[in-house]
């Protein structure tokens, strides 16, 4: 009796009950683990396959846009930062020099907060308007952070890590790259 292939050693005896008891436990075993695992896989979360969808859902944007639209003083302040933000230049980092600060500019700060702080109001700026002077601005500070990772002045143990230029570097990569609507 062969209960299935490739397993005539452990399953074909008929007259080992206790193997085939085996065997039929085993299935049972396994025939629990796909269920197990087909209704894990069901109950995953959907991927969202459009755009945007790293830190704002359509549904989200949706509800920012009713806001610019409606001219809401979070939207004004935000445009406002954004504006500002805009007309800055960016800073460039050097690891002699990284506690500088120079008055109106996006300059490193510890662990690459000001390069964060000025990214979001770019990004949901850009979201929300389309407008390309946003959207350069991030450009601007990404090819920054590119060279200031690769410049060889930046060494240890002040150099760049990844995580510091990770979150700013992928949000500006993220918005510029999420079309508007």
């Amino acid at each position: 009796m062969l209960l299935f292939r490739g397993a005539e050693n452990v399953c074909s005896s008929p007259s080992a009950a206790n193997v085939l008891l085996d065997c039929a436990e085993m299935f049972r075993i396994a025939a629990v683990a796909l269920a197990l695992a087909v209704t894990t896989v069901a109950r995953a979360d959907p991927v969202i396959n459009t755009h945007p969808r790293l830190l704002l859902t359509a549904a989200e944007k949706s509800r920012l846009l009713a806001k610019k639209n409606a001219n809401d003083v979070s939207w004004q302040a935000l445009k406002a930062r954004a504006d500002t933000l805009a007309t800055y230049s960016i800073n460039p980092y050097k690891s002699a020099n990284s506690g500088d600060s120079p008055a109106g500019t996006i300059y490193y700060t510890y662990q690459g907060e000001g390069w964060y702080e000025g990214t979001l109001p770019l990004a949901f700026a850009y979201q929300m308007t389309g407008d390309t002077r946003y959207s350069n601005k991030l450009i601007e500070l990404a090819q920054e952070m590119i060279r200031a990772q690769s410049d060889p002045d930046n060494t240890t143990p002040k150099a760049l890590r990844f995580e510091q230029l990770c979150t700013p570097t992928c949000g500006a990569r993220r918005w510029k790259h999420t079309p508007s609507m």
